[in-house]
């Protein structure tokens, strides 16, 4: 296992960085310097998709191999009971994406990919009112069979973005972004979560205060409250459960290193 460094945060093989919102644009954008074949792919972890990654091998697999930020008071709990201090900022991804789209000094050419039909035409209106110095170079609903998957990712290529922005909810829009980030012809493929429904008031925000106080799970609950229930009540416990665990394995982990460092004592 390599050394976990103080500007990240691990579970398991996946690396949560720690950093403000400033550092984390200037890492995204400088990542975006290198071009590669493979695009850069960029995910937010809440205690949802750090719960979901837990029981899912093929979720763990493919947010290992991307650059993860974290999202919501959940992580910063998880962060401060495992290594004993929390993050510098929450970067939840809503929030994030129009600053980092908001932050480039060039134009840059977006796909965006999910949410429902109709839905995603307003949200190509909105960002391209919003951020007139890039370009919407194409657009795809989110509700699009697998078998039409492979059409999909040919449609983004042959758009050639430099980013591609994935709202298909957790983890869906993880695992496409995984199995495809060979195939995308982009720099940077990002999962927005709910980002599309957001923008275009398909979906109302918290208020601000709310959001400050790291409270917006409360206000989706009362508005969401059948589909969010579960995620806010049991899968809270088994998020804790699970991060208690970690912690125990990591203390473990240390007690067995300074046993392997610790000389034998020679016989008499």
């Amino acid at each position: 296992m390599r050394p976990v460094s103080s500007e990240e945060f691990r579970l398991g093989s996946i690396s949560i960085k720690r950093l403000n919102h400033e550092a984390a644009v200037t890492m995204v954008y400088k990542t975006m310097q290198y071009r590669s074949s493979v695009s850069t792919l960029l995910a937010f972890c809440n205690a949802h998709t750090a719960t979901l990654a837990f029981k899912r091998p093929d979720l763990h697999a493919a947010l290992s191999d991307m650059i993860v930020l974290n999202d919501g008071v959940g992580m910063e709990i998880a962060a401060r009971l495992t290594s004993g201090h929390g993050f510098p900022a929450n970067l939840c991804g809503t929030d994030f994406v129009p600053l980092l789209l908001g932050s480039s000094d060039r134009p840059l050419r977006l796909f965006i990919l999910g949410a429902k039909p109709g839905v995603i035409e307003q949200a190509a209106t909105v960002l391209a009112r919003r951020f007139p110095q890039h370009h919407i170079v194409g657009f795809h609903d989110g509700y699009f069979p697998d078998t039409v998957e492979n059409k999909v990712v040919a449609k983004i290529r042959d758009s050639r973005p430099d980013i591609l922005l994935v709202g298909m909810g957790n983890p869906r829009q993880e695992l496409f972004m995984h199995r495809h980030a060979e195939e995308f012809g982009c720099q940077l493929a990002i999962g927005v979560g709910a980002l599309f429904d957001f923008i275009t008031g398909s979906v109302c925000r918290a208020p601000l205060w709310m959001r400050r106080m790291r409270m917006e799970w409360l206000y989706r609950l009362t508005q969401e409250p059948r589909r969010l229930a579960y995620r806010y009540t049991f899968e809270m416990i088994e998020f804790v459960w699970e991060i208690l665990q970690h912690k125990r394995a990591q203390a473990s982990a240390a007690r067995l290193a300074r046993h392997k460092k610790t000389p034998l004592r020679p016989f008499p």
